[in-house]
């Protein structure tokens, strides 16, 4: 790829040529209807010439607009808009060459700028003036009443409408072919929606309307303004365009930007709704918020990058006037993040009418430079010894290319430091599946701002991140952003927070709201619609809500687009308002006998079960779950789920006497025992569902990647089945839109959600049981009943918005009628207020799910019996495959997964990257996914293979551990709680929590605290411990040691799993390490109970619900963050 812009020299000869066509345009038009009309010409042999970016044509509109408002009375804004639309038209007239673009690109994004300096309310500038709207507005009164000929309108529409059309790329424009046909539709309804439906399309078949059609397409315009006005009156559809302009008049770079598909092109009118709803959402002052999406996807990404572009513009305006205010002397440095140039600032002089700076160079040389490499300079930190050479600076500036960041944020790709930096808290899987999609300025986010990963203490650089200072942080969990919140680096003076997930902003709230250390940052969370529970607790903590629908916006199009592009980023914004096009179908199929287990669940559910018959509940609840889980029968998932058969009816025959529900139930599964277990095989109802569709294009959604995959083995020869795709849900959004979604059974409480909610597919096959579809019906009745929920806190959200868009001036008054009836719409909803006590979670969780919630319960009060007064720590209760088997992680903590989530290709491709892909953060567990939990001690699989690769490892270790050990000394030589040394520690400018502090005393496993480098000199000098005072060195040392020797176990581990060397159908994993054997038990995950307080002694150790055993393990299963 070239440069985005053309290089200094050709860019000296443009503006000039641009200074001369200026000339012209600064001077009133003397035919206005003829010169628009030659604009308009050469706006639309632009679009249609082959090589011209279409992604600019949004842009190039608004310029064209700009001068036809103008060019009756001349001056500035029509100088600088006419020069560039001239210079549009010279080059349109010729071949369109690789050359030409960057020259587009220059000229366009300059006069942008230009127009923003010039014209008062540079972002709310519209298409349309002031006068022009009213004349409008009355013009539509008339025709309301005039006589109406669908069949004549639509031919006169014809014609503008296709000239509309080839304008199409603009978001603003996109939609218009389907609005048109809305209102045709509307015009043959009765009502006040159909009276304007005729008048705006008498209105569009006009040619001597408000703006003549004689213009040409400028004089279009007024008519797509008329359709968008209409449309939303009619349908009541896309009522919150005015909110979008208006914030747009904020963050106008948000339209403008490229960066979606190849040609790229701007973001879609949602996408912009999304994005600058986030951006509003991190303003100064502002309440933390959440926004309801049905699919988060990029957007937290792309919220994250606008972010950094606002700091960015931010910073870039406090630099030039800090460069008024710069005395002669200054010391200041050139730099576009490449080349680097230290001058002295003599003083602004002005040469020929133009501004320009001097600046003193070395051998007492001076040189006087353009105003606009301002974006470039910045004042020195420290007096420079040397300074530069005039020539090299000379030179460099007649050679280089112009950084297109210096027009996008006003400054180039350098910063100093004092900036504002941007939090990005999501999964590492999401980043990197999305982080290659955007790429702004013909480059990625990464090395358009600068982004870095935040794990273990290290800063990894994303993309092509090349600065130290980059404005985007991210991580994944919520310790980790905690530190980074308290302890910034260098150059941030502040954050603004995006958080992906529900889960991970309450985490992270709970963490800055209880730490006592001072305000909030800006916070906004991008949750998904379906994750109603952990979004409840937000609500009741006082964010405030946004539900951000496509309609507000867009219209729902006229077909779903099932191959919106193969790339993962354009696939998941091109499916956003794919759900109104998805069929759903229901499937029956019975099963008797888990129809009366369904029926005996309900009945024990609304009783309260004790000891073992609490045990009882909780192994027919697992059965159940059992049972839905697999829809093609397999030899080892039969003698699974025989073998939890048996061990219900023993149980029940066992508690016959004592319980008549214990007595029903040990009737029901009496004949198990006899080996009569009826087959929970679901093929025939799976191939019924699929139809006579192409197997090819149908995917299968089971609970696990472990269950796809053998159902996939299972189907292999099947010729229907096994063409299928075989997959999780995560494998669905990876893959998605497909034509066909079957799912076969019961998957859980959010997934099904999430499948019903969204356009993954053209058609949703749901393959039942009854009591399944009852389960169904409750969770989606409670879907409705929690949209009506948030749309209360919508309603305060958009008011808000209105307001403040009235207050400036910026709110178009045709408009105000609509966005009422947005608000008036959402008002008469009957939603129910945001601060009920009910949780959403009561609404609908099916009966194995209460039952095992109860014995859930129990164990929560069971495991603090004997430890009242025992430390807790916020931990992630996780259940296993195993019958009442669970553990209890600690919250922040990483683990070792050794299957489930989505791996890399190859072996090759593994390389270097081990770690990132065998480490997992507590909280992004999945269901399906297998955990080595160490079986003794609290040294993780890693960590344990380590010592392979280190020469006298025991030596190694104890020097990397002095910085514990000073810990453990300083607290009991002065006798020291954790929350004392905490406080120290954050007094020296380290914030860790008491917990933190007591792992460390205790002699966890936690190599080194985040941040090693800078920490352990700060213990070193808190503890005053003589042994890490003398040795800092060889402790850093020791710790980089221990770090590489990790490396190499991980891909060794790694090796192995696609060697097929490790074993993963075994219950545990066995190694010998210098004559020792070491175990690491395996266990998959089956479900995840969320966050709670644990004693410490019990987190990491694999415990059983049922027997109340407790296997022997570490407390350290998972790494401290």
């Amino acid at each position: 790829m070239g440069h985005w812009y053309p290089a200094q020299s050709r860019i000296d000869a443009i503006a000039g040529e641009l200074r001369a066509l200026e000339a012209f345009a600064l001077k009133p038009a003397e035919d206005i209807a003829s010169t628009v009309a030659g604009v308009s010409a050469a706006l639309s042999d632009a679009a249609r010439a082959p090589g011209f970016p279409q992604r600019q044509l949004g842009q190039w509109t608004w310029v064209g607009s700009q001068y036809r408002l103008h060019a009756g009375t001349g001056g500035p804004v029509a100088g600088a808009s006419g020069a560039a639309l001239a210079f549009l038209a010279k080059r349109v007239g010729k071949a369109m060459t690789a050359d030409v673009v960057p020259d587009l690109n220059w000229v366009l994004e300059t006069t942008i700028q230009t127009l923003w300096t010039l014209l008062p309310a540079a972002g709310a500038a519209g298409f349309l003036s002031d006068a022009e709207l009213k004349a409008i507005e009355a013009r539509l009164e008339e025709l309301a009443e005039a006589p109406f000929d669908e069949h004549a309108v639509r031919q006169a529409c014809a014609g503008p409408l296709a000239e509309l059309t080839v304008f199409a790329q603009a978001p603003q424009l996109q939609a218009l072919p389907a609005k048109v046909e809305g209102l045709f539709t509307a015009a043959r309804r009765p009502g006040e929606g159909s009276r304007l439906a005729r008048a705006a399309l008498l209105y569009l078949a006009q040619t001597a309307d408000v703006v003549r059609d004689t213009e040409g397409f400028l004089g279009l315009l007024d008519d797509a303004y008329v359709i968008d006005l209409a449309f939303a009156a009619a349908e009541q559809q896309t009522r919150c365009l005015p909110l979008l302009n208006g914030l747009l008049a904020d963050y106008p770079y948000v339209a403008d930007v490229a960066l979606v598909g190849e040609p790229s092109a701007p973001l879609d009118l949602y996408a912009q709704y999304v994005v600058c709803a986030a951006l509003d959402s991190l303003r100064d002052g502002a309440a933390p918020a959440m926004l309801v999406l049905r699919e988060t996807g990029p957007f937290p990404l792309l919220a994250a990058f606008f972010a950094a572009v606002g700091s960015a513009r931010a910073e870039a305006k406090l630099d030039r006037e800090r460069l008024e205010e710069w005395p002669a002397g200054q010391h200041v440095v050139i730099s576009d993040g490449t080349s680097k140039f230290r001058a002295v600032f003599v003083g602004a002089v002005r040469i020929g009418g133009a501004r320009r700076f001097q600046l003193a160079m070395d051998k007492d040389s001076t040189l006087t430079v353009p105003e606009d490499l301002a974006p470039y300079i910045a004042a020195a930190k420290t007096p420079h010894k040397r300074l530069s050479s005039g020539r090299e600076l000379g030179e460099w500036m007649k050679h280089r290319h112009v950084d297109p960041l210096s027009n996008l944020t006003g400054s180039p790709r350098r910063r100093d430091g004092d900036q504002m930096g941007i939090l990005l808290v999501g999964s590492r899987s999401k980043l990197d599946a999305f982080i290659a999609g955007p790429r702004p300025l013909g480059s990625d986010i990464g090395a358009a701002v600068g982004l870095k990963y935040v794990v273990g203490g290290r800063f990894e650089p994303v993309g092509g991140t090349a600065t130290d200072t980059p404005y985007i942080y991210a991580c994944s969990d919520a310790d980790t952003a905690y530190d980074m919140v308290r302890n910034p680096p260098p150059h941030i003076r502040g954050w603004r927070v995006v958080v992906d997930g529900a889960r991970a902003m309450r985490a992270l709230h709970a963490s800055l709201t209880t730490d006592g250390e001072g305000d909030l940052p800006p916070m906004c969370a991008l949750v998904e619609l379906h994750d109603r529970e952990t979004a409840w607790d937000l609500l009741r903590k006082r964010f405030s809500v946004w539900y951000l629908e496509d309609h507000d916006v867009r219209p729902p199009s006229l077909s779903a687009d099932r191959s919106p592009g193969s790339e993962a980023f354009a696939r998941v914004l091109g499916r956003q308002s794919a759900h109104w096009h998805t069929v759903q179908r229901r499937h029956v199929a019975s099963h008797n006998f888990l129809e009366a287990v369904a029926e005996w669940m309900v009945r024990a559910a609304d009783r309260r079960s004790e000891g073992a018959l609490q045990n009882l509940d909780l192994l027919v609840s697992h059965f159940m779950r059992a049972a839905v889980a697999r829809p093609v029968a397999t030899e080892q998932a039969d003698k699974a789920l025989r073998d939890l058969a048996r061990g219900v009816a023993m149980q029940a025959a066992a508690l016959r006497h004592y319980s008549d529900l214990a007595a029903e139930l040990c009737s029901l599964f009496a004949p198990v025992l006899e080996g009569a277990l009826p087959s929970t095989d679901r093929r025939a109802a799976i191939a019924a569902a699929a139809g006579r569709s192409q197997p090819d294009g149908t995917a299968v959604v089971c609970r696990s990647l472990q269950i796809a995959a053998a159902c996939a083995e299972a189907t292999r020869t099947d010729e229907t089945l096994g063409r299928m795709l075989w997959t999780n849900l995560d494998g669905v959004r990876t893959k998605a839109p497909f034509e066909r979604i079957i799912v076969p059974g019961w998957l859980d409480r959010l997934s099904v959600r999430e499948l019903a909610n969204n356009g993954y597919a053209s058609s949703l096959e749901l393959v039942f049981y009854p009591f399944e579809q009852r389960w169904f019906d409750r969770t989606m009745a409670a879907g409705q009943k929690w949209e009506r929920r948030i749309e209360a806190g919508t309603i305060e959200a958009l008011t808000s918005v209105t307001d403040r868009l009235r207050e400036s001036g910026r709110e178009a008054t045709l408009w105000r009628d609509q966005t009422e009836g947005r608000l008036a719409v959402t008002t008469r909803s009957g939603a129910a207020p945001v601060d009920e006590e009910q949780s959403p979670a009561a609404d609908d969780e099916p009966e194995f799910e209460r039952l095992e919630a109860r014995s859930i319960a129990a164990v929560h009060g069971a495991v603090f019996k004997g430890r009242e007064h025992q430390p807790v720590v916020r931990a992630q209760l996780v259940l296993f495959d195993e019958p009442g088997r669970h553990a209890f992680l600690r919250a922040g903590a990483k683990v070792i997964v050794m299957s489930g989530p989505p791996m890399v290709l190859s072996e090759k491709a593994a390389a270097g990257a081990a770690e990132k892909i065998l480490y997992r953060s507590v909280e992004s567990l999945e269901p399906g996914w297998l955990l080595a939990l160490p079986a003794g001690g609290d040294r993780d699989l890693i960590d344990a293979r380590a010592d392979q690769f280190i020469g006298g490892a025991d030596k190694v270790r104890a020097m990397a551990a002095a910085w514990k050990t000073a810990i453990r000394r300083y607290m009991e030589r002065h006798r020291l709680e954790p929350a004392t040394v905490a406080r120290r520690m954050r007094e020296a400018g380290v914030a860790r929590d008491a917990a933190t502090i007591r792992s460390w005393a205790s002699g966890s496993a936690t190599i080194a605290p985040r941040g090693y480098r800078e920490v352990v000199p700060v213990i070193a000098r808190l503890t005053g411990d003589p042994v890490l005072r003398e040795n800092q060195a060889e402790v850093l040392q020791a710790i980089d040691l221990i770090y590489r020797a990790r490396t190499r176990a991980a891909d060794a581990i790694v090796a192995e799993l696609f060697a097929g060397e490790i074993d993963l159908t075994a219950s545990e994993l066995r190694f010998e390490l210098n004559g020792s054997v070491i175990r690491y038990g395996l266990h998959r995950v089956r479900s995840l109970d969320g966050l709670c307080d644990a004693p410490a002694d019990v987190i990491g150790k694999v415990m059983s619900f049922i027997q109340g055993t407790v296997e022997p393990a570490g407390a350290g299963a998972g790494v401290p963050a």
